[in-house]
């Protein structure tokens, strides 16, 4: 990769993902720079400045409003059965306990 100056105006090709040490300067000016634009792109939509929040909504979806089912969340357990997690429980403790080196000292009391 060409790691010329760009003259002003000049558009950076994209990178691909991954391949940080392809970047053209320090991965945090980069990282920095999308965070502050998708700060600001938020925050536009928040203040409905971007377009009217339910027409933006309604093109690209807003997980917020999903009710909590929809990401397998209930007051009731969503994982493994009761009694095979309790079985799983006991036998994480179990092992901190035989392995109480590996661990501080306050997950190895109750």
């Amino acid at each position: 990769m060409s790691r010329e100056k760009l003259e002003p105006f000049e558009i950076e090709a994209a990178y691909e993902k991954m391949m940080d040490w392809t970047l053209r300067g320090p991965w945090e000016d980069y990282y920095n720079c999308l965070m502050v634009a998708g700060g600001k792109m938020a925050g536009t939509y928040k203040a409905g400045k971007l377009a009217p929040i339910e027409v933006i909504d309604a093109v690209f979806g807003n997980q917020g409003l999903a009710p909590k089912e929809s990401y397998g969340m209930s007051d009731e357990p969503t994982g493994l059965n009761p009694s095979e997690f309790k079985s799983k429980l006991k036998t994480g403790e179990e092992f901190i306990l035989v392995a109480k080196a590996l661990f501080p000292k306050e997950c190895t009391t109750p």
